[in-house]
C-alpha cells in the first residue's frame, strides 16, 4: 500500500509533492520520496520474513506428521 503511495505521488507531480513534504515537515520532495521508499523496501523485507516463518513453520508440523504417522510401520517391520 505504502509502495502504491509512492506512485501516486510521484504521478501526481512535482509541486504537489513539494506540498505534501512541507506539510509532513520534510524539506524536499526528492527527501519524501527517499523516506517513502526506505520504509516500503523495510516493510517488504519484513514481511517476507514473516511469510517466510510461517512457511518454516508448517513444513516442520508436516514433516511431524509425516514421522508420526510412519512411526507404526517401521516399528511393525522390525518386529517381524
Amino acid at each position: 500500500m505504502l509502495g502504491s503511495l509512492l506512485g501516486m505521488i510521484s504521478l501526481s507531480g512535482e509541486k504537489y509533492a513539494q506540498i505534501l513534504a512541507s506539510f509532513l515537515g520534510i524539506g524536499r520532495a526528492a527527501d519524501l520520496y527517499l523516506y517513502l521508499s526506505l520504509v516500503t523496501v523495510f516493510l517488504f523485507i519484513s514481511f517476507t520474513i514473516n511469510r517466510l516463518d510461517s512457511i518454516n513453520k508448517r513444513i516442520s508440523k508436516l514433516t511431524k506428521e509425516i514421522a508420526l504417522n510412519n512411526a507404526p510401520k517401521r516399528i511393525k517391520n522390525k518386529e517381524v
